[in-house]
């Protein structure tokens, strides 16, 4: 989990803040620091995050064929603190698209934010609902900044989530011929691209979404889509229901559709290494089913994290209550991606965990920042045992056995993603 951590530098900068000061997503990064210093951010962002060389490095060593890659609807229809903010992020995708017809990369785009937040997550651009209970938070060191978001988060895309119905009551069809719009503008400009495979209209729409308001938007968008460009592939995503009754039939008989889930086992209740394998392998039914009543799936997102421990994975200085459910491994914060020219960075080793401070903790303390717990080398015959309730976050390099974990779980995870299902 890693690159959790890198990207976390570019928000070193917020720690010990206060509710005005403070930015928590790309929304509150745009306002909070105005446009301006936003952008010059960014682009120095933009210009070390993804380069050449790692592109190159994906097609010729990990030889990956196909890269999916996550836009913000503001870079093509802007609106709000994104206005200027996040100005010159089209010649960076028109970059990576050179690159990727280079090295013969195709890349989905993926439409990862949404006006009005489809999630409510800060990955959809606006992390939404944060209230900041500061006034109630003046004991026991002065002023203390604090904030509330995963016990009220709700997504606003389709329109006012009721949160006593848990319904939407009125949809917002401004807020939905938005999303259309941005899907009319990102076609017209790439749909000569060479490197293009597809689209995905939205990401992860969470699964209080209307589903009959979210198969019309998906319906409509596909039109648009193939209008424009009809050799793209079209991919939804599931909104977190990955379920035959919800999908099997959905738009039958239009080419080039494909249905998009995404599998992670970091939120799963700890247990054996033995549990997490059987996990992994247990998916190849579950999308052989689906290929059978929809038809072509992928597994857009995973990863091998096994715990909640990577930083900010839930947000600025925040955490999902009750996670992480282990003790994590604390490493030496690594160098700020971006240079020493970014402020914030690097982490004060002589400070401790600063605010502000959200539902749980997730963020560096005296130089130190938390990653993934260790797997300890279990004795023979005992893989099923609890070796790994007691093990220490950090097993002795004699005993770590991580890497056999994690190269096991990884082999699973492929034989059931891309060996039932069409990619990952």
């Amino acid at each position: 989990m890693l690159i959790a951590i890198l990207f976390s530098s570019l928000f070193y900068q917020f720690l010990g803040k206060d509710e005005t000061t403070t930015a928590v997503d790309t929304y509150t990064f745009c306002e909070v620091l105005g446009a301006e210093e936003a952008n010059k951010q960014l682009r120095r962002h933009w210009d070390t995050w993804v380069t050449e060389e790692i592109i190159q490095e994906l097609a010729e060593v990990a030889h990956v064929t196909s890269l999916r890659l996550p836009v913000g609807d503001w870079s093509f229809n802007s609106y709000g603190p994104f206005a200027g903010c996040t100005d010159g992020s089209l010649d960076y995708i028109d970059k990576l698209l050179g690159w990727a017809d280079k090295y013969d990369l195709s890349v989905l785009f993926d439409v990862h934010t949404m006006k009005g937040s489809q999630n409510g997550f800060d990955n959809s651009g606006q992390a939404r609902r944060v209230e900041w209970t500061s006034k109630f938070s003046k004991w026991p060191e002065g002023d203390t900044s604090t904030f509330l978001h995963w016990p009220i988060r709700e997504a606003n895309w389709m329109g006012t989530f009721d949160r006593a119905s848990m319904t939407y009551p009125v949809i917002d069809m401004d807020n939905v011929n938005h999303a259309l719009t941005v899907v009319s503008n990102l076609v017209e400009r790439f749909k000569d691209s060479p490197a293009v495979l597809g689209l995905e209209p939205i990401n992860e729409p969470w699964e209080f979404t209307p589903i009959d308001e979210l198969k019309s938007f998906y319906f409509e968008s596909y039109l648009i889509v193939k209008k424009g460009a009809p050799n793209w592939k079209f991919v939804m995503h599931d909104s977190f229901r990955f379920d035959v009754d919800v999908w099997g039939g959905f738009m039958s008989g239009c080419p080039d559709r494909a249905l998009d889930t995404h599998i992670y086992q970091a939120w799963k209740t700890p247990s054996s290494r033995i549990s997490f394998y059987h996990d992994a392998c247990s998916w190849k039914q579950a999308i052989a089913g689906m290929e059978a009543a929809f038809g072509p799936v992928i597994v857009g997102e995973w990863s091998l994290a096994t715990d909640n421990c990577a930083m900010f994975l839930n947000g600025f200085n925040d955490n999902v209550p009750g996670y992480p459910m282990l003790p994590c491994k604390y490493v030496a914060c690594p160098d700020p991606y971006m240079g020493t020219d970014q402020p914030g960075t690097p982490v004060d080793p002589n400070r401790p965990y600063l605010g502000p401070y959200g539902t749980g903790v997730s963020g560096p303390s005296w130089g130190l920042c938390p990653t993934d717990r260790d797997w300890l080398k279990e004795h023979s015959g005992s893989a099923n045992g609890t070796d790994w309730v007691h093990a220490p976050p950090e097993a002795p390099p004699d005993r770590d056995g991580t890497d056999e974990v994690m190269t096991n779980l990884a082999r699973k995870k492929i034989n059931a993603f891309a060996g039932v299902g069409h990619g990952m």
